[in-house]
């Protein structure tokens, strides 16, 4: 019995830091539409996902670049995402934003 290959198109999986690096200039696309005086908890969660993958790109990097913007995306990010307004929210933000500071003070001691 003769077995048949599967025609079609082949898809190859994207490495981790490619994947990471087309989410940072997806989600700083998408903060060109989302903007913060018209969507404001829509504009948070974006900056929270450009944090997130700032954060992969930089985690595999030696540089520190990209784990301080991720810093700084966390940080906008709780300017809507306040403790008040929606809490489970402010508390994923800030335990994004401990994971990324804790990243670079071990690179600091290294």
């Amino acid at each position: 019995m003769q077995r048949r290959r599967r025609q079609g198109p082949r898809y190859r999986i994207a490495s981790p830091r490619r994947s990471a690096a087309t989410g940072v200039a997806a989600y700083r696309a998408a903060l060109e539409e989302l903007t913060r005086e018209r969507v404001p908890l829509d504009w948070a969660t974006t900056q929270n996902n450009l944090g997130a993958a700032l954060q992969t790109l930089g985690a595999r990097e030696s540089d520190t670049k990209h784990l301080e913007e991720a810093v700084a995306a966390y940080r906008a990010t709780l300017e809507e995402r306040t403790r008040e307004r929606v809490p489970l929210q402010w508390a994923q933000t800030q335990k994004n934003l401990k994971i990324v500071l804790d990243l670079l003070e071990t690179r600091s001691r290294r």
